[in-house]
């Protein structure tokens, strides 16, 4: 997460930023899906609280994001942020040698399961964004221009590591996921009106907390369009 900016003081994005996400072909189909995201109905699915990157399900998931809090629970709702950067920095020369060889493979369908999401009045809009984002690889540490580097697999849509067996791949995924998500690289911020959160979607990965129900959580977001990780 690079910024926070706290008493109400609200950054002006500009409408090309705000129509970033609605410019992936890929991500208009996920629009049907609307409802099932938003937590203010008592039918709605969540989906935010594990550890993810936002959409790494496509070609060139977005470079970066805001989030801005509309309704808040009286408790509760709080977002971690954990460093994918210090993740790889704090693995063991062995463990970093292997990975950066590796790819992995992102599905839509990992992070959006049909027996939840692909039922009842959202099926068609569900089968729709299926069609439209078939699996995609991504490098498993993902280099930047300024020379960083990160892992870049996530809980939410990294579905396999390409060339292990699925057994190998099941193991050594979960190690880096709970790798990712120890303390030691995270940051926890506890939401107030007014709040923007910007972060840089390549090198981080984040956490809604879901411990405020019966009550909602309401949040704005607008994506920056990305480029293709390597």
């Amino acid at each position: 997460m690079n910024a926070l900016k706290r008493d109400g003081a609200h950054p002006r994005l500009s409408s090309d930023r705000d129509r970033c996400e609605h410019r992936h072909r890929q991500e208009r189909d996920l629009r049907g899906l609307a409802d099932a995201h938003s937590d203010d109905r008592a039918d709605s699915l969540t989906d935010n609280d594990n550890w993810h990157t936002d959409v790494t399900f496509i070609e060139t998931p977005p470079f970066g994001a805001a989030l801005t809090p509309k309704l808040l629970p009286p408790n509760g709702g709080d977002t971690l942020w954990s460093s994918t950067v210090a993740a790889y920095n704090a693995l063991s020369e062995p463990i970093r040698r292997l990975v950066d060889g590796l790819t992995a493979e992102h599905d839509f369908q990992h992070g959006f399961r049909r027996h939840l999401w692909g039922v009842g009045d959202r099926r068609e809009a569900w089968e729709r964004a299926v069609a439209a984002n078939p699996p995609v690889v991504h490098p498993v540490v993902r280099t930047l221009d300024d020379g960083r580097r990160g892992l870049f697999v996530n809980e939410g849509f990294t579905s396999r590591i390409i060339g292990l067996t699925q057994k190998e791949s099941d193991v050594l995924l979960g190690f880096l996921f709970a790798h990712i998500s120890k303390p030691e690289f995270t940051v926890r911020w506890r939401w107030k009106l007014g709040d923007v959160a910007f972060w840089d979607n390549r090198l981080s990965t984040h956490y809604a907390t879901l411990d405020y129900l019966p009550h909602s959580r309401t949040m704005a977001r607008a994506a920056i369009l990305g480029d293709r990780p390597h």
